[in-house]
């Protein structure tokens, strides 16, 4: 089921959900279409389709506090999406729904989801410091159950902070870890982050050919993906390692791309970084 899963393309996979969820609902099944609106609202918020993840997200979001790990994980997944959007009262309100109270759990996936919750208060408040640690702790326990994907997701969240504050060389140790991943588990999101990891810190580096190569990669990955967040930032830090290698002219167009693709989103702080790079060509 797993492996025919994975053929489905992200159009059909959505389909295969509604018409789920539409069962659940003509037949009555609350429970049912509780887990398939959670699910329906997960494949939104990867596509992009962000606002209209979060109006779903009323069918299905608990009134009191939750510990079952597939719905603390899609809690995780809106309140990450809530995050980006600079929405951070409404993703501590998501998040307060999370496991309250729970400190360690032989349940690995709730502990995943229970160690999200502090990563994303942790990014909310500023506390950068320990990012690394707590990263490699997250990336270690999500291979360790299997989850791959979501392993590299976490990688790319702590490039998108080590890149501007120093360290993001420290991600390649994990990097290596996921690249070991046998080909048959193999898919884009975890190719295009490894590239994506490694194209920044060849161009922080100063080595920008081989910036560049990393980032072909990446950005072949993430087209193939299509999931607007991933190639969102695939092109906006493929436009800052043309930027420092001084061609502008190419960089300029992934970066409008990729402003776009935020501003679908309403990514505002994604926005905000994308025009402080390029103001003249947003403004003109």
């Amino acid at each position: 089921m797993q492996q025919r899963a994975a053929r489905l393309s992200v159009e059909q996979m959505q389909r295969v959900q509604r018409e789920a969820l539409d069962l659940a609902r003509r037949r009555g099944y609350r429970s049912f279409a509780t887990i398939f609106a959670s699910s329906c609202s997960i494949s939104l918020l990867v596509a992009g389709d962000w606002e209209e993840a979060s109006e779903l997200a009323a069918e299905w979001l608990p009134e009191e506090p939750a510990t079952h790990s597939s719905m603390t994980a899609a809690i995780g997944w809106l309140a990450w999406a809530r995050l980006d959007q600079g929405e951070v009262d409404e993703m501590r309100r998501l998040l307060a729904l999370v496991a309250p109270g729970v400190e360690s759990t032989s349940d690995l996936q709730l502990r995943a989801s229970v160690n999200f919750k502090r990563y994303l208060f942790a990014l909310a408040d500023g506390r950068h410091e320990g990012l690394l640690e707590r990263t490699d702790e997250q990336v270690r326990l999500l291979v360790e159950i299997g989850f791959v994907a979501p392993a590299a997701f976490m990688v790319g969240i702590a490039l998108d902070v080590l890149q501007d504050r120093g360290g993001a060389a420290e991600l390649l140790r994990l990097v290596d870890l996921l690249d070991a991943t046998p080909t048959a588990k193999r898919s884009r999101q975890l190719d295009l982050e490894i590239e994506r990891t490694r194209g920044v810190v060849a161009s922080l580096a100063g080595d920008h050919e081989q910036a560049v190569d990393h980032f072909g990669r990446a950005l072949s990955a993430a087209r193939n993906l299509n999931q607007k967040p991933w190639l969102g930032r695939v092109l906006t830090d493929y436009g800052r390692a043309l930027l420092r290698a001084d061609r502008t002219s190419e960089a300029q167009p992934l970066l409008l791309e990729a402003r776009q693709l935020f501003e679908d989103m309403g990514a505002v702080p994604r926005i905000e970084q994308i025009d402080a790079l390029l103001p003249d060509a947003v403004t003109a």
